[in-house]
């Protein structure tokens, strides 16, 4: 199993009542959609030579 898997194996344990979807897409898609408020958590790669926009 992977980190990622693990921990959310562990966090639905402990938490069985939160409903966690997972997306994957690139690092840009991603931190438009955070940015938009799509959602609430991100984990990406930062591009080479990527400036992330400022939070609003």
């Amino acid at each position: 199993m992977t980190v990622l898997a693990d921990a959310l194996r562990a966090f639905h344990r402990e938490h069985p009542g939160v409903r966690l979807s997972v997306r994957e897409n690139g690092s840009r898609d991603l931190a438009s959609a955070l940015l938009h408020g799509q959602l609430d958590l991100a984990l990406a790669a930062r591009p080479a030579g990527y400036a992330a926009p400022a939070a609003h």
